[in-house]
């Protein structure tokens, strides 16, 4: 006869080794995948703790705080690397498949033993664990369930606290929480109603906690809401904005905000990725339609044995998991936003249904466990290929806005730099990207990083650029250094970029082979001749001119009252300047223009001042505008209504002071020339 010491042993035996297994396709090559654009987000959220002291809370980012600290706790405890960002998935992954198999004591050691098996290799379970967020969600709703099981089995004080730290955190996690209770809600009331159509001898268990334990869970729960809402007591607006946060969740939610998915998306995921889920699942809708038919039918005799066979045994909790994740199912189907990462909510209750048939099935645990090992076997195989041979592949359904492997080649150029001379950190970098995570994170360290979505900003050298490809030729007419360059695709939802090394910064790290960028010589300054200025006898530049004469630049000034002859027709009357105007270094050019009375600037047909109401001198704001090198279309019109003349204007170029325009950066056109 054995010993039952040596049977306990054996089945920890499979649980360590169910851990093992879990830990190892959770934790290998943890960084290998590109970090996702989401994971930037995240990381960057964390590092504005760092720099607040505490995380404030948004409403409309749809995620509460819980994870941006976890994610900044490891970050202190390991520095800035995308294994460390991913770590706390990772491990929280490993703890749910170790929470299943607690669910030994309601379901049965072989469905619970059978189930965490499945999850340890689960195609999902193990990519969105080696991802950033949403499987803290998944171990405090398995808490939630485990404790609440555990409530109905023994009605102990640990129960209560299970209960309580679960549903707390999933508020402290995302908006989501109050889905998945509704739905375990109207699971319980179901399974409610199912045992009032068909009573047991349902024993009564005797309750073990007191009121003040009860008081104790409830506000333990509510303080840990309270606590990470309000920035550890830093940020008390967070609590109030929690209950703001449901608003953008519904909208998003429902609208789909570019995510939108069919009704049988998730169907098709279980069928191409979870294939004990998927099991779990079609036994599952088998009995909800045997048992639907059945009370429809009513006959005498079948309804007990109906209720109680709606799932592989009599057991009320493996009822209950099988309408829950059924629920949650059709929940997440009917909601238009779906996210392939969401599946890890509701897989898990599926996979006790499947190991619960397969208890029923087998004749002896052997073939139980064969066939469980055969499934997880089967089932390994698709985890393998997407986990670490094809995580960052568009062709797999789970690949989902994935950023590509190319953005790290090219970042792991800029850390090899880093390495060799810390100070790279500090040299200047442009990121223009219409969308740009995650690189926000991954150049948290550098000190000098400038973001421009909105376009390319005036003088955009810097040591190393990333480029829209779209924003390709602005930016290399602005360029002066020579680069390294490489075009790649970003992501799939995004065009292709344009890296740009700094030839001399990146000096030895690029082969022969590697496209450089030589910029083109600065233009050659050719000496104008100034404008042509016609005169109109009236001060809204009607008709023909008066005369026309040709004028060095706008620099006129005529006191009051003016000498004879200095005033050139008698108020009221117009001038309009036209020809052409040099800039001679590309970028960001400041306009001073004073007047009395109105005058307006026109660049390449575009109006930047317009001031025509009559006044005294006055000074106009300097108004900002960006040119390329070369020549351009100028015209400025004036009017004087009488009293003094003034009109001058100047300028501002990026590398010189600020200067009347002179005379050599006017000339006048072919259709100007005529006097």
């Amino acid at each position: 006869m054995s010993d039952p010491s040596d049977q306990k042993n054996k089945r920890d035996l499979w649980l360590w080794g169910i851990l093992v297994l879990a830990a190892a396709f959770r934790l290998a090559l943890l960084s290998l995948r590109p970090p996702h654009s989401d994971e930037g987000v995240i990381g960057w959220f964390a590092d504005q703790i760092i720099a607040n002291g505490y995380y404030k809370y948004d409403p409309t980012n749809y995620h509460g705080p819980f994870h941006y600290y976890l994610v900044f706790f490891f970050k202190v405890l390991f520095g800035r690397s995308l294994w460390a960002l991913r770590l706390p998935s990772a491990i929280l992954g490993v703890v749910v498949v170790y929470l299943l198999a607690q669910f030994k004591t309601y379901v049965g050691r072989p469905a619970a033993y059978a189930a965490a098996l499945w999850a340890a290799v689960s195609p999902g379970l193990v990519y969105f664990s080696r991802f950033t967020f949403d499987t803290d969600m998944l171990f405090f709703h398995v808490l939630t369930v485990l404790g609440y099981l555990r409530h109905a089995a023994v009605r102990d004080r640990t129960s209560l606290f299970l209960i309580g730290i679960g549903v707390a955190g999933m508020i402290t996690v995302k908006e989501a929480w109050l889905l998945h209770l509704i739905c375990f809600g109207l699971a319980v009331l179901c399974l409610n109603i199912l045992a009032l159509l068909a009573p047991s001898d349902a024993v009564t268990v005797e309750k073990r906690y007191t009121a003040r334990d009860m008081d104790i869970a409830a506000f333990g729960a509510i303080l840990i809401v309270v606590t990470f809402y309000s920035g550890f007591f830093m940020y008390t607006s967070g609590v109030v904005d929690l209950f703001k946060g449901f608003t953008p969740w519904f909208r998003t939610s429902l609208q789909g905000s570019g995510h939108d998915k069919p009704f049988f998306y998730w169907i098709d995921l279980l069928r191409i990725y979870e294939w004990p889920a998927s099991i779990g699942l079609l036994v599952t809708a088998w009995w909800i339609l045997r048992t639907v038919f059945s009370l429809r039918l009513r006959r005498e005799g079948t309804m007990a044995s109906l209720m109680l066979g709606f799932v592989p045994t009599d057991s009320a909790p493996l009822r209950l998991l099988g309408i829950y994740g059924f629920g949650l199912l059709l929940a997440y189907s009917i909601i238009p936003y779906k996210t392939p990462w969401l599946i890890v909510q509701f897989i898990w209750p599926f996979l006790f249904v499947c190991g619960a048939g397969l208890a029923r099935l087998s004749y002896r645990t052997t073939v139980m466990a064969t066939l469980a090992v055969l499934l997880a076997a089967a089932n390994a195989y698709p985890s393998i290929r997407l986990n670490f041979f094809r995580p960052a592949d568009e062709q797999e359904k789970y690949v989902y806005v994935q950023t590509f492997p190319a953005l790290m080649e090219v970042y792991d150029k800029l850390d090899q730099r880093v390495r060799q001379d810390i100070m790279t950190r500090h040299l200047p970098i442009n990121i223009i990207l219409k969308s740009n995570w995650p690189m926000p994170w991954l150049l948290g360290d550098f000190t000098q990083v400038g973001y421009h979505s909105a376009g390319a900003p005036t003088l955009p050298d810097a040591a190393f650029l990333l480029v829209d490809a779209s924003q390709k030729q602005v930016v290399e007419q602005r360029l002066r250094h020579r680069y390294f360059t490489r075009q790649f695709r970003y992501s799939p939802y995004q065009e292709e970029v344009v890296a740009y090394f700094d030839a001399e910064v990146f000096a030895g790290m690029f082969d022969a082979e590697m496209p450089v960028f030589v910029p083109a010589p600065p233009p050659v300054i050719v000496p104008g001749a100034g404008l042509i200025a016609r005169f109109y006898n009236n001060a809204t530049w009607q008709g023909e001119p008066v005369f026309t004469k040709k004028v060095a630049n706008i620099d006129w000034q005529v006191d009051d009252p003016a000498p004879s002859g200095d005033r050139p027709l008698p108020a009221p009357f117009g001038v309009i300047y036209s020809g052409e105007l040099f800039v001679p270094e590309s970028g960001q050019v400041f306009f001073y223009l004073s007047s009395d009375d109105g005058a307006e600037l026109m660049v390449d047909g575009r109006v930047f001042i317009a001031d025509l109401q009559p006044a005294a001198v006055r000074v106009r704001t300097p108004v900002a505008v960006t040119l390329d090198a070369g020549w351009h279309r100028f015209q400025l019109r004036y009017y004087d209504i009488g009293g003094g003349i003034v009109v001058r204007l100047g300028w501002k170029l990026p590398s010189m002071a600020e200067e009347t325009i002179p005379p050599e950066r006017f000339r006048i056109t072919t259709d100007d020339t005529a006097t």
